[in-house]
C-alpha cells in the first residue's frame, strides 16, 4: 500500500542532515525501529523508492524521518534536500525486524543511528530508559560546519550549522579568524545547537577573543537550550 503524504516541516540538524515531518495516514502503524520505502511525489522520482527509518513514535500524529543528503551524485537524498514544506512524499507500509529486546549496550555508526532514535524515545516515554546505553560514532566534521562571508565592508558573518559538543568544540574554535581587522562580527547560531558546558565555554571564548581584538560581537539565533 502506497500513500501520498504532505511535508509539514523541515528542520536542518546539520549541514547535510534534515528532519522531515509529514502527515500520518489514518490507520498507519509501525513499531519503533521499523522503516518504510519512501519516494518523492514528482514525475522523475515517483519510482525511486528508498528505505528510511521512522524517528517519530507510533502514538504521534505525524511521521518523522531524519535523512542525510549526499550531494556527490544526483540521487534521491540530494533531491529530498531541495524539497520545501507542502511538497509530497509517497510512503509504503512499515517493515523491519529491528526492535528492542531487552536492556543492554547498543552501538551505532553514521546514519545507522536512526532506528535507535525512535527506540530510545519510546523507552524514555515509557520510563524504561535506565539501564540502557548507546554508543554512537561518526566523523566529527560531519557534525558541525562554520560558513563565513563578509556581508558589509565592516562586517563578517559566521554561520554555525550543526551540533557543537565536547568532541567538536576545538574544530569550532579554529573556524574563526581573530586577527581579521573588521569592527563588526556577527555569529549566526540559528542552525546550531550547543550540547554541553564544553561547547558553551568554547563559544564564550570565541566572543572574548574577538572583543580583545576590538571587535563588536553579536550573537543571533541562539536557542533556549544553548542560552541556559
Amino acid at each position: 500500500m502506497s500513500v501520498i503524504v504532505k511535508i509539514r516541516s523541515i528542520q536542518s540538524l546539520t549541514h547535510d542532515v534534515k528532519q522531515f515531518q509529514v502527515d500520518k495516514p489514518d490507520g498507519y502503524s509501525f513499531e519503533p525501529g521499523q522503516a518504510c520505502e519512501v519516494a518523492i511525489n514528482q514525475p522523475n522520482w515517483k519510482e525511486e523508492k528508498r528505505p528510511f527509518t521512522f524517528t517519530s513514535l507510533p502514538q504521534e500524529d505525524h511521521l518523522e524521518f531524519v535523512i542525510k543528503s549526499y550531494h556527490d551524485h544526483d540521487g534521491v537524498t540530494k533531491a529530498l534536500d531541495s524539497l520545501q514544506v507542502g511538497d509530497e512524499l509517497i510512503v509504503d507500509e512499515s517493515w523491519g525486524a529491528i526492535q528492542f529486546k531487552g536492556k543492554g549496550t547498543f552501538i551505532a555508526g553514521g546514519a545507522g543511528i536512526t532506528p535507535f532514535i525512535a527506540i530510545f524515545k519510546d523507552l524514555y516515554a515509557k520510563g524504561q530508559l535506565a539501564g540502557n546505553r548507546l554508543f554512537f560514532a561518526n566523523k566529527i566534521g560531519r557534525f558541525m560546519v562554520v560558513k563565513t562571508e563578509q556581508t558589509e565592508p565592516d562586517t563578517r558573518v559566521y554561520k554555525v550549522i550543526g551540533q557543537v559538543f565536547f568532541a567538536s568544540s576545538d574544530a569550532f574554535s579554529r573556524s574563526f579568524d581573530f586577527k581579521e581587522a573588521l569592527p563588526n562580527i556577527r555569529i549566526d547560531l540559528t542552525q546550531a545547537h550547543f550540547w554541553d558546558i564544553t561547547a558553551v565555554s568554547a563559544l564564550d571564548k570565541v566572543v572574548i577573543k574577538f572583543r580583545r581584538e576590538g571587535a563588536s560581537v553579536e550573537l543571533i539565533g541562539m536557542n533556549a537550550a544553548t542560552a541556559t
